[in-house]
């Protein structure tokens, strides 16, 4: 007995094979089942297929192996009497006498100079026995969507819902997994005219922002700096630096230098595409703040700041 689990929506179906390995389902279209005489569409999700309707039968497409129809001798080798051109498949036949020897055959000194010859066979279809489960019912505009990374999901719903389609439902990612994906997204999008990463580990992430002096300021800088006489030339800064953004993945990874840092935020969302819509709006609000650029107030003296 085949079984299929169905989500049904108004104008198709979508169908997959429960019976085997749920890690590695099998390819219904490669493998030749037949519903209701047509193959089935793959998904983008992995095991699932396309369907116009719940199938009334489901047949597989049996391709026979090649029929060994007789021997020819190999190129090279004359016929004669005692080797014929070509034999039928006696000629060459397993004789079961209770011997030993696992190359007891007819004619087996001169076995190894012939070929088989084998001949294709036609297909057939062969019908399966199944019965299916719907698990849900859609609407019409309703598609598989792809798992955030590490994505999690509240107990009583993974103990309720089938897998397939938590999709669905209330779902998060812990701070950890936020912090990685805060990190990657705004070491790709900073702009290192504006902003730079002044800590960058597994544990602790943050940023400082450049902001341009109202004028510059003289200093004093040494260009010999592991000489045994210190050189110092006049120099001048434009920017000034302070910080903006200052995470770590969770509490247990707060240290003396981290004190102040917060912890990166637990994205929640009602579904996947919600969780992800909540999650680039967060990531785009960000790093808009971080990459505008700012100077310092003309009239306090570098206590406040300006857009430029």
């Amino acid at each position: 007995m085949t079984k299929y689990n169905a989500i049904i929506l108004p104008d198709k179906v979508f169908i997959s094979d429960t019976s085997g390995n749920s890690y590695y389902p099998p390819d219904l279209s490669a493998i030749g089942i037949l519903f209701d005489g047509q193959k089935a569409t793959p998904t983008n999700k992995k095991g699932w297929f396309e369907l116009p309707k719940l199938p009334q039968k489901v047949e597989k497409i049996i391709k026979p192996s090649p029929k060994l129809i007789g021997f020819k001798l190999k190129d090279g080798y004359q016929p004669s009497d005692k080797l014929p051109e070509k034999v039928d498949p006696e000629f060459f036949a397993y004789i079961d006498d209770d011997s030993d020897d696992e190359n007891h055959y007819k004619n087996k000194e001169i076995m190894g100079l012939y070929e088989q010859i084998r001949e294709e066979q036609p297909e057939y279809k062969e019908q399966i026995e199944f019965e299916i489960s719907t698990i849900a019912h859609k609407n019409s505009n309703w598609k598989f969507v792809p798992a955030p990374q590490n994505v999690q999901h509240y107990l009583l719903d993974e103990i309720t819902k089938h897998p397939d389609i938590l999709q669905d439902e209330k779902c998060f990612l812990a701070s950890e997994e936020s912090y990685k994906r805060i990190r990657e997204f705004v070491k790709t999008n900073i702009n290192p005219q504006v902003a730079y990463v002044c800590s960058d580990y597994d544990f602790h992430f943050s940023v400082s922002k450049r902001i341009a002096l109202h004028e510059k300021e003289k200093y004093q800088r040494n260009v010999k700096p592991f000489a045994k006489r210190p050189k110092y030339v006049d120099d001048y800064r434009t920017t000034r630096s302070i910080k903006v953004y200052d995470i770590i993945p969770k509490p247990e990874k707060r240290a003396s230098y981290s004190e102040k840092s917060d912890v990166a935020p637990v994205f929640e969302g009602d579904s996947y595409e919600d969780l992800e819509a909540k999650i680039s709006e967060y990531l785009q609000e960000l790093i808009n703040k971080i990459n505008e650029p700012l100077q310092d107030c003309p009239h306090c003296k570098g206590k406040g700041v300006i857009n430029p």
